[in-house]
């Protein structure tokens, strides 16, 4: 999969940004749960969207997430 983060439309609308690397059908699902415990982990507090937590991360910040193993994670 090709995997664009972020975007939003209305007022000042923009594109997703796009993962220099592509995620395996079987690694999708990791990937996900792997951005979304980051998400909820590290964000400033309960009350930032994650639309707004990507847009203060740089895309070189979320690739790593998309790495087969991490934090002991394997496939």
């Amino acid at each position: 999969y090709r995997v664009y983060l972020g975007g939003h439309l209305g007022d000042g609308y923009a594109f997703g940004r796009k993962l220099k690397q592509r995620i395996l059908a079987e690694d999708i699902r990791l990937y996900v749960e792997r951005l979304a415990r980051e998400f909820l982990e590290t964000r400033i507090s309960e009350s930032e969207s994650l639309q707004d937590y990507l847009a203060r991360h740089t895309t070189e910040e979320l690739e790593p997430l998309g790495a087969a193993r991490v934090q002991g994670v394997n496939r």
